[in-house]
């Protein structure tokens, strides 16, 4: 039992797997908001159907996500986290010189294959 198919797999492909994968170890897949009983023919149909409109829609969102970063960064728009504080030029260049040169790196890789 689910609450929702959405919750229970993120593509048709995987909620068909996973309904599978259930007839297999003889478990009857219920969904309680949806009102689907998979171990009827219309509740299998219903299963499937609304699998593939959730993975549709999933899609639509992602290409809206695209679509509207890259309208975005032309105009300006910072994307992403904001940084909890802006580092001073004097506490980058500490980090920089407490940052272990190339050399030191890749000393300690050849001696940890010793």
């Amino acid at each position: 039992m689910v609450w929702k198919f959405d919750r229970f797999a993120r593509s048709l492909k995987n909620l068909i797997a996973g309904l599978e994968l259930c007839r297999a170890l003889g478990i009857d897949f219920v969904s309680v908001t949806e009102a689907v009983d998979t171990s009827l023919p219309a509740g299998e149909m219903l299963f499937q159907m609304i699998g593939a409109v959730a993975q549709f829609e999933r899609s639509l969102i992602a290409e809206r996500v695209k679509s509207g970063l890259a309208n975005a960064r032309p105009n300006g728009k910072i994307l992403g986290r904001p940084p909890l504080r802006k580092l001073t030029r004097k506490e980058v260049a500490d980090l920089r010189k407490r940052r272990p040169s190339m050399a030191c790196y890749l000393a300690s890789l050849r001696d940890d294959r010793s």
